[in-house]
This record gives C-alpha cells, sequence and structure tokens, in this order.
C-alpha cells in the first residue's frame, strides 16, 4: 500500500533531518523494472534546503508559497506550472 498507485510517473519525497530538509524526485517510467516496487525509486533530483522557520511564515505567506520558493525551478514547474511564479497569485 505504500507504493505509488499504478501509473504514477514522478513522485516526491521529503524527509526532515536534524539540520535541513532533504528534497527528491523519483521518476518512476526510468525505474529498471518499472513495477511499482518503491525499493527501485532512485532520485531522479535531489536538494537539501534549511528547516522552515517562524520568519518564513511571517505577514501570513501560504504555506504553498513557502514550498514554491524551495523547488528547484523544474520542480516547480511541473508543481505549478511553467508560467507560474512564486508569488502568492500563482500558488
Amino acid at each position: 500500500d505504500a507504493a505509488p498507485p499504478e501509473g504514477q510517473q514522478t513522485i516526491l519525497t521529503i524527509s526532515c533531518g536534524n539540520s535541513h530538509i532533504h528534497w527528491a524526485t523519483h521518476d518512476i517510467s526510468s525505474s529498471p523494472n518499472n513495477n511499482n516496487n518503491a525499493n527501485e525509486f532512485a532520485p531522479s533530483l535531489f536538494w537539501r534546503t534549511p528547516h522552515i522557520n517562524d520568519d518564513d511564515m511571517k505577514d501570513g505567506t501560504s504555506p504553498a508559497m513557502i514550498l514554491s520558493r524551495m523547488l528547484p525551478e523544474s520542480i516547480h514547474d511541473y508543481i505549478f506550472g511553467a508560467a507560474a511564479s512564486d508569488t502568492s497569485n500563482n500558488v
């Protein structure tokens, strides 16, 4: 049940470490056996960011906007669309 649904092409994983948030995308379609075995999902892109703190949430900043700012451009465009900027009007 922990495997992605059949037909899912990409998954995003987020892991909170002691000093950073570790992010990764996994391209399921390029897995060696492509049989939805979670053990085969090597990351296709990974990055890390600092933890979110109280200053990140100031002035009513939306969680989607904070997420948007933490994503690499290609992943931001995949999730929010290529035309979207990281402003609250677009997330």
